[in-house]
This record gives structure tokens, sequence and C-alpha cells, in this order.
């Protein structure tokens, strides 16, 4: 008899349906990031979060399942389980090919997005040093590497 966990075989189909709404969340993100809107930001992120926890919500109600039949808890294991459970097996093999392909475009996008994230950081913290650097403050870290307060000095406070 088949647990709960095994009893739908849809499950490459509602993973592939996962993957793809999460490759069109990293897609809004990137362009959101491309076009300097980093207010976007937040909610996509809380959005990439419940999705994420859905993805290992998925895997941990398969693990049982998967550990049940012997099969190790990998990405090998998962094909064997997920085709043994297919609603089409003839299908599956297209099915699995397209879950890769977005799996890889996921992990591209996720990369990039990062990459575009870090560039920002650094364009902002350019951009505070200059403005630190114009404004006479100079350096805004101690030697004990605590951020401190800088003073004006006189020639600032006469002038």
């Amino acid at each position: 008899m088949h647990t709960p966990a095994t009893s739908d075989k849809g499950f490459l189909a509602q993973d592939i349906l996962l993957l793809q709404e999460i490759q069109s969340l990293l897609t809004t993100e990137q362009q959101h990031l491309e076009r300097g809107e980093p207010w976007a930001l937040p909610a996509l992120t809380r959005q990439k979060q419940a999705m994420a926890e859905e993805l290992d919500r998925r895997y941990r109600t398969r693990e049982p399942a998967l550990r049940a039949a012997g099969l190790p808890l990998t990405m090998d294991g998962m094909q064997h389980w997920l085709k043994t459970n297919a609603f089409h097996v003839a299908e599956f093999d297209r099915q699995w090919q397209l879950f890769l392909e977005l799996a890889r475009n996921i992990q591209s996008l996720n990369h990039l997005n990062g990459r575009l994230i870090e560039l920002h950081l650094q364009q902002l913290d350019g951009r505070l040093q200059s403005l630190t650097q114009a404004a006479g403050l100079g350096n805004v870290y101690g030697a004990s590497g605590q951020s401190e307060r800088a003073m004006p000095t006189r020639s600032h406070v006469t002038a």
C-alpha cells in the first residue's frame, strides 16, 4: 500500500510548475535589480523564501518514501522514485529533462542576481565613501574596527 506521500503520482509535474514560478520570480528580481529598484526586493525575498520552504516541504514528504524504497537521498534516487511513481512513464524522460533545465536556469539566475546585488552594494559603498570624504569626515571606523562618529575639525566649525 502506498503512503500518502507516494499516492499522488503528479509529483514531477507539480515540481515543474513550482520551478517555473521560481524562475519567473528570479527574472522579475533581475529586472528590478537592473533598473536599480531596491524597494521591490523585500517582497520578492519573502516570496522566494516561501517558495524555498515549499520545495523543502515537498522534499521532506518524499524522503521517507525514498528511504522505504531503499533509494539514496540523491538526484538519482529521486529520479528513480519519481519515474516509478509517474502517471506516464513514457512522458517522464521529457519532464525530467525540463525539470533539470529549470533547476540549472534557476541556479544561474540566482547566481547572476547575487552578483548584481553585490555590484549595487559596491556602488553604494563607493558613494558613501565619497560623501564622507567630501564632508571631511574621513574614515567612519576607528582603529578598533568599531564605527565612530567623526567630529568636524575646527576649520569646519569656523567656516
